[in-house]
């Protein structure tokens, strides 16, 4: 070999070791992404199922039921509540960051919220009879069961 071929490749062997740890480091990164577009789209997914739930069972005739504990929860809820602004508020709400939030917007446009990871919240028309109703769903169940009763959808809880 001659004196220069000697003194390169060093540098070949740097330049090879430095473009693995770019792949491997994007390649992270984009598994990263790809999980918490699936996780996004879980908790999507599950808001649009609770919704047609509510829909569904309004379109029933007085007297059904249905349980949410088949729905499947999304990594991250931990509490879910339903709140009823025409009542006074005096149910228990077990995440504080959570039970802020929904004080906060008392008499607002949401009455579904999700605590966990991050609080969200979408709107539905339902009844209650204590507001706000929660449920931590730790067990990984929904502990809830929607009646129509006359021409209202009641959320009660199962336990």
């Amino acid at each position: 070999m001659k004196r220069g071929q000697v003194m390169g490749q060093p540098i070949i062997f740097v330049f090879y070791a430095i473009v693995a740890i770019l792949v491997l480091f994007l390649g992270f990164k984009w598994v990263v992404n790809v999980s918490d577009q699936g996780n996004e789209a879980e908790y999507v997914i599950f808001m649009n199922n609770l919704e047609s739930e509510i829909e569904r069972i309004a379109s029933y005739n007085s007297g059904s039921t249905i349980l949410l504990d088949e729905l499947r929860i999304p990594k991250g809820v931990e509490e879910i509540c339903f709140a009823d602004w025409d009542l006074t508020q005096t149910g228990v709400v077990n995440d504080e960051i959570l039970s802020g939030y929904i004080f906060a917007v008392d008499g607002g446009e949401k009455n579904i919220f999700f605590a966990g990871e991050k609080i969200k919240a979408l709107s539905s028309d339902f009844s209650l009879s204590v507001s706000p109703l929660c449920d931590s769903t730790l067990d990984g169940k929904l502990n809830f069961k929607l009646s129509k009763e006359g021409s209202s959808v009641f959320v009660r809880s199962l336990s």
